[in-house]
C-alpha cells in the first residue's frame, strides 16, 4: 500500500494539534490510520502535503464569548422621560 504526506489538524477537547504524517492515499484508510495513531483525538482536517512548519494553530477559547447588549447611540427615547 502506498502512503503520501499529509498535514493533519486534530482536536482533543479544547486543545488543537497540527502534525505532518504519512498515511494511505485513500481518505477512509488515512483517517483510520491517523485516528489509531492519535487515540483520544478527533481528526478535523486532512491536507495533502506537509505544511506544519509554516502553519499556526490556536487552542479553542476556554470560555464562550460573553453576549453583550446592543446600544443604539441615536436612541432619544430617554429624553422624553426626562423632559416632560
Amino acid at each position: 500500500m502506498s502512503n503520501r504526506p499529509y498535514t493533519v489538524i486534530l482536536t482533543c477537547g479544547k486543545m488543537v494539534k497540527i502534525e505532518d504524517v504519512l498515511a494511505s492515499f485513500t481518505k477512509a484508510d488515512a483517517k483510520r490510520e491517523i485516528e489509531e495513531a492519535y487515540p483520544g483525538f478527533t481528526l478535523v482536517a486532512l491536507i495533502a502535503g506537509t505544511h506544519k512548519s509554516h502553519s499556526f494553530i490556536y487552542d479553542q477559547d476556554p470560555e464562550p464569548p460573553v453576549k453583550r447588549g446592543v446600544t443604539d447611540v441615536f436612541d432619544m427615547s430617554y429624553m422624553e422621560e426626562h423632559t416632560a
